[in-house]
């Protein structure tokens, strides 16, 4: 899946401005514009409510994969925890 799948999955279909400018530095990049559009973003969105990660994730990644990356995690957690 690339970014111009996943941006109307992650805003719902709602792309604004700076979603549609994102769209168009993926075609054609810009660094010194694409940096300032995430800084834009993460400042956003530290004042922005919290979005169900694991709902947006079962939506962008296959079921099986999201499966594994959920046990990986599982697994190290039990691996600290027993040291």
């Amino acid at each position: 899946m690339d970014i111009n799948q996943m941006l109307p999955l992650l805003f719902k279909g709602q792309l604004g401005e700076k979603e549609q400018m994102l769209l168009k530095l993926a075609n054609h990049p810009d660094n010194a514009m694409m940096s300032k559009l995430f800084t834009e973003f993460a400042t956003q969105s530290a004042r922005a409510p919290r979005v169900d990660t694991y709902g947006l994730l079962k939506k962008i990644i296959p079921a099986e994969t999201l499966g594994r990356i959920i046990k990986y995690f599982d697994d190290v957690k039990k691996s600290a925890r027993r040291r």
